[in-house]
């Protein structure tokens, strides 16, 4: 439960779920995001279905957490990072020998590596571990909010999270909906607010639109958007919004809001929360601070209901203390238009070294 954060906003049930580096708190989540939480169960439904390889796509926080539980598995892994972000692979451990980075394009984004990823999938049989559709990762997730009501003994009112894809907003949803199935102790579902960063705002611009279809827009103006964000883990360009079950139907059922947050907010917000709680935040958990404090100035949160908000990174600078650096390098830098036959020949080459 926040002391100081909650204290400075004036909620008197505030209540903070750290997925990062926080020894002092008992958080050890190493790669310092809560993607951590999904990597190793979608290792397992892969060793269970007798998957001896994955394909998975990342802007970093992803490549970081599978990259890690890689280790405790037999399974090769392929990660997929736009080349941008291969900085982002900044580890406190070696690359495990069955693991594979590949970096696509100087002027890529995610939904680059994404379709990249699916190339692999489709042209060299390699198995895509499914991203939102992968119940797995979903699951992994959803243990923030099942952690959270063993904890607070409740559901809560309110539930605050940025989102990329939104995959973690589902987990949230899904998890509390089997809470409230099965619990005495619940009788309503959590009102979701989720955030993106200015100016790459797909999902806030539809929802308050009213639609449930994104809000189409030129390619080139979401390239143009998504280099100017300061959270670059949350410009998925093709979020599960529209489909059954997806972040429009979840906002809608929760009766939930969207906020869009400018770069200037986040920062104010990742220095508020270090002056207050004691531990530095990565980029999208203080887009996700800067909701709360926007939801506050709104006046959409009653200080007496009781908010859980989700900081699903942080403690870099923490961790970083205790480990040394090691960069994560790619072994392979191509073309999205590569030949995969050349990109196969290429990987075997590698692996005969």
């Amino acid at each position: 439960m926040s002391t100081g954060l909650a204290r400075e906003l004036g909620l008197k049930k505030l209540y903070i779920a750290f997925n990062g580096y926080w020894p002092e708190k008992n958080a050890k989540m190493i790669t310092c995001t809560f993607k951590e939480l999904e990597a190793p169960p979608t290792f397992q439904r892969a060793v269970e279905k007798c998957i001896d390889n994955l394909v998975i796509a990342s802007a970093g926080n992803t490549a970081k957490a599978f990259i890690h539980s890689a280790q405790y598995f037999n399974i090769k892994l392929f990660v997929v990072v736009p080349y941008n972000c291969k900085g982002r692979l900044a580890l406190p451990f070696e690359k495990p020998e069955n693991v594979t980075i590949i970096a696509v394009n100087k002027g890529s984004d995610y939904s680059d590596s994404i379709s990249f990823a699916s190339r692999i999938s489709n042209e060299l049989n390699i198995v895509n571990e499914g991203g939102a559709r992968n119940v797995a990762r979903r699951d992994g997730m959803g243990t923030v909010m099942l952690e959270a009501v063993r904890y607070m003994g409740k559901l809560p009112d309110h539930y605050f999270q940025a989102v990329g894809s939104g995959t973690g907003a589902i987990a949230a949803f899904e998890a509390s909906e089997r809470i409230l199935a099965t619990s005495q102790r619940a009788n309503r579902l959590p009102k979701l607010h989720l955030s993106q960063n200015v100016p790459f705002t797909p999902i806030v611009d539809s929802w308050h639109d009213g639609s449930n279809k994104l809000k189409p827009l030129a390619e080139s103006e979401q390239r143009e958007a998504i280099a100017k964000v300061f959270a670059k883990v949350l410009t998925n360009r093709h979020p599960p919004y529209s489909v059954g079950g997806g972040v429009f139907d979840i906002l809608s059922l929760s009766k939930g809001e969207m906020y869009g947050i400018t770069n200037k907010e986040a920062h104010s917000a990742a220095k508020l929360f270090e002056s207050t709680e004691g531990i530095d935040l990565v980029p999208a958990a203080s887009v996700c601070v800067a909701s709360l404090v926007q939801a506050l100035e709104k006046n959409t949160i009653n200080d007496n209901e009781t908010v859980l908000l989700n900081i699903t990174g942080g403690g870099e600078k923490r961790l970083w203390e205790d480990f040394e650096v090691i960069k994560a390098e790619p072994d392979l830098i191509c073309d999205d238009a590569v030949d995969m036959q050349e990109l196969k020949s290429n990987l075997e080459a590698l692996h005969a070294k």
